[in-house]
């Protein structure tokens, strides 16, 4: 096993044998293994987000189907908690919605075989969602384009049916990621100002808009994944469950009405009003399942739009690059703060 400060670089077959051999029994023997890389078909982003993990399609001897052996990069030092989730998130949905996931045969955090966490699961095929409806593929037509987005719209309300009591402050969240906007624009002479933020705290914390009694499971940054079945598509598995929880549905709804766009490059707060052919048909597959609230869903897009901008603050206002950090402003922060004021 290969590893420095950028974490674990490659798994060599022969410790690849010896996991196969643990979860399938001793015969167990590798034909084939494949690591999984970033990759684009036709200029168009076809797998990404493979910095966390390091994954290998591998054929065994004597099986019919492949297998993902999926271990933690350990990168800065990041622990297998996340493996540790993504099994127990994969297992709740596959308990409580028809939407597919992969079997998952293993996990193991001992580092007994590997010095880090890994799991075994069945390897699936499909194309991700966002790949197969990205605007500069040529792999669909428009009409298959709607219907994916219609197919993933109804698979995200499935999954939004997996619910528990809110027990958190209504506005927690956003005061959470306000609080990260404040330290970058401390001591500064920005348009946003701490009282400005501040204001901001307090009107979340009252807008009836955010209460809820019920939260829903989120789908996130999942990847939901399709294939073609006959005529039509149809989702075919969701993976990359290690970061979801219970949220405001409305959440996972939002970026939709800027699709293609996404929410961070926006110039001007998202709205309610911002649709296009694709968030229609999302929203349609959507209400198949779980009825929408489009005007409270108007509300919450702001603020999810502000949750974004105060995620990535640090890095729009580059407060590494020392003082001037007004000069560096992004007018977005202080309009979407405005959004918010005149809901005071």
């Amino acid at each position: 096993m290969s590893e420095d400060i950028e974490g674990i670089k490659q798994i060599p077959e022969t410790d690849i044998t010896r996991i196969a051999q643990d979860v399938f029994g001793s015969s167990a023997r590798v034909e084939s293994m494949e690591e999984i890389r970033q990759s684009t078909g036709g200029g168009v982003p076809r797998i990404i987000g493979c910095n966390w993990n390091l994954s290998y399609i591998v054929a065994l001897a004597g099986h019919e189907s492949k297998y993902v052996f999926r271990f933690n990069r350990r990168r800065y030092g990041r622990d297998d908690k996340a493996i540790v989730q993504e099994t127990q998130n994969n297992a709740l949905i596959a308990a409580h919605t028809d939407v597919p996931t992969p079997t998952i045969h293993h996990m193991d955090v001992s580092h007994e075989f590997v010095a880090t966490g890994y799991i075994v699961m069945d390897y699936m095929i499909g194309e991700d969602r966002r790949y197969l409806t990205h605007p500069h593929f040529q792999g669909t037509t428009p009409a298959e384009k709607e219907q994916i987005t219609w197919q993933v719209g109804m698979a995200t309300a499935k999954i939004h049916t997996i619910t528990e009591a809110a027990t958190r402050a209504a506005g927690a969240g956003i005061c959470h990621g306000l609080d990260a906007l404040e330290r970058v624009i401390t001591n500064s002479n920005c348009e946003v100002t701490p009282a400005r933020i501040e204001a901001c705290r307090q009107i979340a914390l009252a807008d009836p808009a955010l209460v809820l009694g019920t939260l829903s499971w989120s789908v996130g940054d999942a990847g939901i994944h399709l294939a073609e079945s006959g005529s039509e598509w149809k989702v075919s598995f969701i993976c990359d469950l290690e970061y979801q929880g219970y949220a405001d549905p409305l959440h996972d709804l939002a970026p939709m009405l800027c699709h293609p766009e996404p929410m961070w490059s926006l110039k001007e707060p998202l709205s309610g009003n911002s649709k296009g052919a694709l968030a229609d048909a999302f929203f349609d597959g959507y209400e198949q399942i779980r009825p929408i609230d489009h005007e409270r869903l108007g509300t919450v897009a702001v603020y999810a739009h502000l949750g974004i901008m105060c995620g990535v603050a640090r890095e729009a206002y580059k407060a590494d690059d020392g003082p001037g950090i007004e000069d560096r402003e992004p007018p977005i922060y202080s309009k979407l703060l405005a959004a918010i004021e005149q809901r005071g």
